[in-house]
């Protein structure tokens, strides 16, 4: 990682109030039962980077399929201070070798054109062909590039 130290630790059930207080923006706020979720039913996934004092400097939410082959990455954010420090790509990669520990095969997300470079050199690619047709033009037109990842091409470094 460029720079700073961190430490990723499991998002837990006491995040949920910072997670609520965050701004997300440029993302839209969600409802606090996203938060709830992730936090008490999906915190294996997801993840807090936090520098030696214990401050916040990213925090990454995903949530695993029903069937256990795949993880939906929800958000990834970057606190404005850690931004370009190697933070987003600790926390990716850091989920990467978990889901490959646990047999997680696909790490799939919806997200922007001014991201795609970003998650590219962590390995992913634009990718919908798991999805239907009718689906993955939705999602196209809806919800911008539907990246993915594989698992048998995630390493194991962290």
């Amino acid at each position: 990682m460029k720079g700073a130290y961190v430490k990723i630790r499991n998002c837990t059930q006491k995040d949920f109030f910072k997670l609520q207080e965050m701004d997300w923006a440029p993302l839209p706020k969600e409802r606090d039962t996203i938060y709830l979720i992730l936090t008490i039913e999906h915190a294996a996934l997801s993840f807090v980077a936090e520098d030696r004092e214990g401050s916040w400097q990213g925090v990454l939410l995903a949530s695993r399929s029903t069937d256990g082959s795949s993880c939906f990455l929800n958000h990834l954010l970057v606190m404005s201070s850690s931004r370009s420090k190697g933070v987003g790509s600790a926390l990716v990669e850091h989920l990467k070798v978990r889901c490959a520990e646990i047999g997680i095969r696909r790490i799939w997300f919806f997200t922007n054109q001014n991201n795609r470079a970003f998650y590219q050199r962590l390995g992913f690619e634009e990718d919908s062909s798991f999805l239907d047709e009718p689906l993955a033009e939705y999602a196209r037109l809806h919800k911008g590039l539907v990246m993915a990842i594989h698992v048998q091409s995630i390493g194991t470094s962290r």
